[in-house]
């Protein structure tokens, strides 16, 4: 594991052109979207475009994902010469994957994305709050990865791999909560949205940003407000205040199950073809 470790580190220092790409686009798309979004306001605009912005990072951080659908592409042969040899095994590999991969390609450039957007935007101005926006949205960001790599590792071919991956994130968008709204929903269809990790993500980031916030809606041509709270604005997009800590721990079990698949899938299902 420390062997392939190093190497993964090396291979990352002698070619860093991923690493920076990475970083030059979420550092451009932070700024596009800070400028876009600045100073969020706590009235019906404000939460619908609170909405926007956690459904867009989501989903962004996402798509950056689909590289290591590649990598595991690249790799391939290697892997299968190195393991025939007994270098090491399965588990050692996809471990060192997932390690190598979690710091400079799923939680620096979350920090640099909410270094930049965060404020810009006006989110919730409590530390505790961007602590946990930065939690939730690594959480995501490394599921999405450990999702991608998984289709990766079961696909040989590189375009069925593609596509099949792409299917997953348009099916994982769409079950997220912002496009369908899960009040509208019920018994089985209700229960697919549990199959998406954006479901948990979106639902966490919405609750981190909205209770405990005053809100003020003033429907446009109308001269009377109406006061609410946050509480109230998650009870309408079909977001439970109480689900924070299931959500984050159901991404954490989600990442370890989709680690834990990427292992299974190459050990007895994957053959040298």
């Amino acid at each position: 594991l420390a062997c392939l470790c190093a190497r993964q580190v090396r291979q990352t220092v002698r070619h860093p052109l991923v690493v920076t790409l990475n970083f030059g686009v979420v550092a451009v798309t932070a700024l596009a979207l800070g400028c876009l979004f600045a100073g969020v306001t706590d009235d019906l605009p404000g939460v619908l475009n609170r909405c926007g912005v956690v459904f867009f990072l989501t989903n962004f951080f996402m798509f950056t994902g689909l590289v290591s659908l590649s990598m595991w592409q690249h790799e391939r042969l290697l892997y299968f010469h190195e393991h025939s040899s007994g270098c090491y095994g399965p588990g050692a590999y996809v471990l060192a994957k997932a390690l190598c991969e979690l710091l400079p390609l799923r939680v620096l450039p979350v920090f640099l994305f909410g270094a930049i957007a965060y404020p810009m935007i006006g989110l919730k101005p409590t530390a505790e709050a961007a602590a946990w926006f930065a939690a939730v949205v690594c959480l995501a960001n490394a599921n999405a990865s450990a999702m991608f790599n998984c289709i990766g590792v079961a696909c040989a071919n590189t375009a069925l791999g593609t596509l099949l991956a792409v299917v997953v994130a348009l099916v994982s968008q769409l079950l997220s909560g912002f496009i369908l709204n899960k009040n509208s929903l019920e018994g089985a269809a209700l229960g697919l949205t549990r199959l998406s990790f954006l479901n948990y993500a979106f639902e966490a980031l919405m609750i981190n940003e909205l209770d405990g916030v005053a809100i003020v809606i003033q429907p446009k041509g109308m001269d009377k407000s109406f006061p609410t709270t946050g509480q109230v604005i998650l009870d309408q997009i079909g977001v439970d205040a109480d689900n924070f800590a299931a959500d984050v721990a159901t991404l954490c079990v989600w990442l370890v199950a989709c680690i834990a698949l990427s292992y299974a899938i190459l050990k007895w299902f994957v053959k040298e073809t």
